[in-house]
């Protein structure tokens, strides 16, 4: 992934414009979603003690129900947008402001079935891990052990991720739809081994960055952007079968061999 990674920095510092632009889009559209979601709680929460309705009544579970599930479909559509929005940057091209709305809109469902794959498959890991922690471990007086499961949860949703994210990628780089997708991920973590299994820690570890004060500003306009269409470059020349991303220097011209002049 080194050649890749100085390939996305290349572009990036030469149109750095191009990468910050889509990474405020999406951060401007999620704060938007999650705002709005969050008044329509509040405006819930009014109504239920207007009707005299518990927060945990049935009505409003099911408004809950609602929140998360537009919240999980909006995410998925605006991480499979920016993923888009690099790919374009990378072509130097612009991804406006519009261009970013639209594109989520209509393309969310195929990063939502990508999303709901994962979230089932983050359920089938961790739910029998709950369930043993629940009946059995937590009768046990054990040191260290809620740490040793919560990094044993942090894994295995780690795996999950490294299992669907390249679906993400390959979803808008090739306008795939979530089957396809999939299939095309597992097939780039056969070829790719241990190498796409670094690569994707690289890129988590930048992404958890986004999430520390200060820190965030430096990962989410530069860290991210660059690591993330790396790893994207990685994908489809590991898909196309692609060894190297620079031309290579054509080889030296041959010298016509010598003439012996016979005696």
């Amino acid at each position: 992934m080194f050649d890749e990674l100085q390939q996305s920095l290349r572009v990036y510092m030469r149109s750095p414009a191009l990468f910050i632009h889509n990474s405020i889009t999406y951060v401007f559209f999620q704060l938007l979603v999650t705002l709005a979601l969050a008044g329509f709680l509040l405006v819930a929460f009014f109504m239920a003690s207007v009707l005299r309705q518990s927060p945990t009544s049935i009505p409003m579970l099911f408004l809950y129900s609602i929140a998360l599930v537009v919240f999980f479909y909006f995410s998925a559509a605006f991480q499979g947008a920016l993923i888009y929005g690099y790919s374009k940057s990378l072509d130097g091209q612009a991804f406006r402001f519009l261009d970013f709305y639209r594109y989520a809109l209509n393309n969310g469902f195929r990063f939502f079935w990508i999303f709901i794959l994962k979230l089932a498959v983050e359920f089938i890991f961790v739910a029998p891990l709950g369930l043993l922690y629940i009946y059995v471990l937590r009768i046990l007086v054990l040191p260290y052990l809620e740490v040793f499961l919560l990094l044993l949860v942090l894994g295995l949703m780690f795996v999950a991720g490294f299992l669907f994210f390249g679906a993400f990628v390959a979803a808008a780089l090739y306008d795939m739809t979530a089957r396809p997708a999939v299939s095309a991920n597992l097939r780039f973590i056969r070829q790719r081994h241990i190498l796409a299994i670094i690569s994707f820690g690289i890129l988590a570890g930048i992404w958890a960055g986004n999430f520390i004060p200060l820190v965030q500003i430096g990962t989410l306009l530069v860290a991210y952007p660059v690591v993330l269409s790396a790893y994207m470059l990685y994908l489809k020349n590991a898909l196309e079968k692609k060894e190297a991303v620079f031309p290579k220097a054509p080889p030296p011209p041959q010298q016509p061999a010598a003439k012996t002049k016979k005696g």
